[in-house]
């Protein structure tokens, strides 16, 4: 058992080291090119961020664990809107502003809501995952096209790549080198921790996909967050999280679909998936109350996201009806 704890953990950890890595080396090989800032904020960075979840479905869906290859994008997408945004909230409110919270957040809700339609067959196949990822070519198209002319300072997405330090592109290859294998041996560890902890626990693996497993692919997108909220850089937090999740949704699960079909277990199908269109559809107007999100709002997301683990450990039967009053 404590071995399967270490590869956990260490699996969680070398996707950290491996997403900072590729964020770090894919920006600056993608400026010495000569890729504009935005594009670099827009497509370098997020892409990287999400080399975890992609690493981690990919290796879960060709080594036949669909249940976790879906299920830990899912719930890293669900703990990212209620748990991460929620504690970052809670250290300072979050400014927003009516691009990013009609742009973005309009994007995120059609994104839960298209995978919510998808999945009610309980399969994303490789056209549902052609129309996602439309779908996210389509919102990078509108985003850069929003944003193109906009001053680096008043562009989230130029200032993420401004950002980045500089290196040679010789250090930069190095970096997306050593991101490769970080996340290649991180999906490899988390993967079998989340398998073994799943047999050992007795419990099913989809439950442990969307909770253990996601909270360590969670851990790049925590680890920015309250970075950028530490630095008074509290503007970058939201959208990093918005962008983070459209990338999960329709990227992730659209690569891992195009290349295996997903199927769906009636749990992703009939809970976990509608929790993740309903904390879109709960996020987005708190973002649009006076453009923050306050430490109000930030406590209300944490408690969403402890309520839905009470509901995870009732359906597992961890927690029993008679101790919630159900009876």
């Amino acid at each position: 058992m404590s071995l399967t704890y270490a590869f956990l953990i260490g699996g969680s950890l070398l996707l950290l080291l491996g997403s900072r890595a590729a964020v770090r080396g894919g920006a600056v090989l993608a400026r010495s090119i000569g890729l504009p800032p935005i594009l670099i904020g827009l497509l370098i960075i997020p892409l990287a961020t999400a080399v975890p979840e992609l690493a981690v479905s990919l290796r879960a869906a060709f080594t036949g664990e669909p249940q976790i290859a879906a299920g830990a994008v899912i719930g890293s997408t669900i703990l990212n809107a209620l748990m991460v945004l929620g504690l970052a909230a809670l250290i300072g409110p979050l400014p927003t502003t009516p691009r990013l919270v009609f742009r973005d957040g309009l994007a995120f809700i059609l994104a839960g809501a298209a995978l919510l339609y998808f999945a009610h067959d309980h399969l994303i196949s490789r056209l549902k995952a052609e129309v996602m990822l439309v779908g996210l070519l389509i919102f990078i198209i509108v985003s850069a096209v929003m944003d193109w002319r906009r001053a680096p300072s008043q562009c989230l997405f130029a200032r993420r790549a401004e950002g980045q330090k500089q290196m040679g592109a010789l250090g930069a290859f190095a970096l997306l080198a050593l991101a490769a294998l970080l996340s290649f041996a991180g999906a490899l560890l988390l993967v079998r921790g989340s398998v073994v902890v799943a047999e050992d626990w007795g419990i099913p693996k989809e439950a442990v996909s969307v909770s253990i497993t996601a909270l360590g692919l969670a851990l790049p997108e925590f680890y920015i967050t309250v970075s950028a909220v530490t630095r008074k850089q509290n503007a970058l937090a939201v959208g990093s999280i918005l962008g983070a999740n459209i990338f999960n949704i329709l990227g992730v699960i659209g690569i891992t679909a195009l290349l295996r079909p997903l199927p769906l277990t009636s749990s992703f199908v009939l809970q976990d998936v509608p929790i993740l269109a309903a904390s879109a559809f709960l996020v987005v107007p708190m973002l649009n109350s006076d453009w923050k999100l306050s430490r109000p709002e930030g406590a209300l997301l944490l408690t969403s996201y402890c309520a839905y683990l009470a509901f995870m450990a009732l359906r597992i039967g961890w927690i029993s009806p008679a101790l919630l009053a159900l009876h």
